[in-house]
């Protein structure tokens, strides 16, 4: 044991002896050096856990404010429509006290060409159907005629005129096509 040395380099004479001064002095820096990383990774949970919360704040803002875009905008639209709802009211009553069949549809065609006049405003697009090739992804066939002097696809009725909103379609169009034997 005389020639023997310990983990630490040092010396190792007679009996054993405890850890040497450099293992414990390694130890104190390990401890403290772990102690630094505690205290620093508790820090990090902490910024973590304050910028967690802010993020759903932040979400929670944002959701809010498209609620209030969504409103605000039908609000924008519905005070587009209002007159034409008090067109409708007018003509209505000049309806009932006039004979004129006439003047009447006079006056409901020009309000439904002002509402169209709003909704195309609003990005509403009629799809095209009449005498078009049938799209699945834009119109729905009900129903199939035969037309020798037309091609198969061709849309010769519409049932229901379809819409496309901003692009995106909102509401197919109901058509009749050509379908020929054969």
């Amino acid at each position: 044991m005389a020639g023997e040395k310990d983990e630490g380099g040092e010396r190792i004479e007679g009996k054993a002896r405890g850890p040497s001064r450099s293992y414990r002095r390694e130890m104190e820096e390990l401890r403290k050096a772990l102690e630094e990383e505690r205290r620093l990774s508790a820090h990090y949970l902490e910024r973590l856990k304050y910028l967690q919360a802010d993020f759903e704040n932040h979400l929670k803002r944002i959701e809010n404010e498209a609620r209030e875009r969504i409103k605000r905008g039908n609000e924008h639209l519905i005070l587009r429509l209002l007159p034409v709802i008090d067109d409708l009211e007018k003509a209505l009553e000049h309806g009932r006290s006039s004979d004129s069949k006439d003047n009447l549809l006079e006056g409901v065609e020009m309000i439904l060409r002002n509402m169209l006049t709003i909704l195309r405003d609003e990005g509403l697009e009629e799809i095209k159907a009449m005498g078009y090739s049938f799209d699945p992804s834009r119109h729905e066939a009900i129903s199939q005629v035969p037309n020798p002097g037309l091609r198969d696809g061709v849309i010769v009725r519409e049932f229901r005129k379809g819409y496309m909103l901003n692009g995106r379609l909102l509401r197919p169009s109901l058509v009749e096509v050509v379908k020929n034997e054969g």
